[in-house]
């Protein structure tokens, strides 16, 4: 029984073996960076954030990297862009689909995930509420083929990471800020949760 699970955690796609440490470290900073329009520092924290999501290689994270930031970009404005978001955010889970040979929808997954932003930025300083939490459990399910209910707790998790990095927002935006430490805390919570759900 042991050695048939060691077998089949091995034989898990690296996108369903991340270290969730790890990853919310780097979506933290992502956050900080995109909301201080740092789009260069972004660039080089998602291309660190997917290597460590999706487990790719350099050369690997910075050709998706690219589409991601761009994602990002065209939807920060306040008056954005979210056809074009999901576009590149197509580019973006074709690109991980055929890597890993995984079996999801390149478009559902990047509409889904596009459909999160939209509903977080409408509840903007109040992240919490149901309507983001199922948004972002939508986004997992539809990358990851499973349940929204399965990966609901990690959702939750990841919005309450939000309610903090708003606050930090709406606020001095200090780097040693205590929020910028409890979102990350969140996020960790958010992928260890996760990563349960879909290994």
């Amino acid at each position: 029984m042991a050695a048939g699970a060691d077998v089949s955690r091995q034989s898990l796609s690296p996108m369903r073996r991340f270290n969730p440490i790890l990853v919310a470290r780097y979506e933290k900073d992502s956050w900080v960076a995109y909301y201080q329009h740092k789009w260069f520092s972004l660039l080089r924290l998602l291309i660190s954030l997917v290597q460590s999501t999706y487990g790719l290689s350099l050369w690997q994270a910075i050709r998706v990297g690219i589409p991601l930031t761009r994602a990002q970009m065209a939807f920060a404005p306040q008056e954005n862009d979210v056809p074009q978001a999901i576009e590149y955010m197509q580019v973006f889970f074709a690109y991980i689909k055929e890597k890993h040979g995984e079996v999801f929808d390149p478009h559902a997954a990047a509409l889904a995930e596009v459909s999160w932003w939209v509903v977080h930025r409408k509840f903007f300083g109040r992240s919490d509420q149901p309507e983001v939490i199922e948004a972002v459990a939508c986004a997992y399910a539809a990358a990851y083929r499973v349940d929204p209910a399965t990966v609901r707790e990690a959702a939750y998790h990841r919005a309450r990471a939000m309610v903090y990095s708003d606050g930090w927002v709406l606020s001095e935006r200090d780097p040693n800020d205590p929020r910028l430490q409890q979102e990350e805390d969140e996020l960790i919570k958010s992928y260890t949760a996760l990563r349960q759900a879909v290994s």
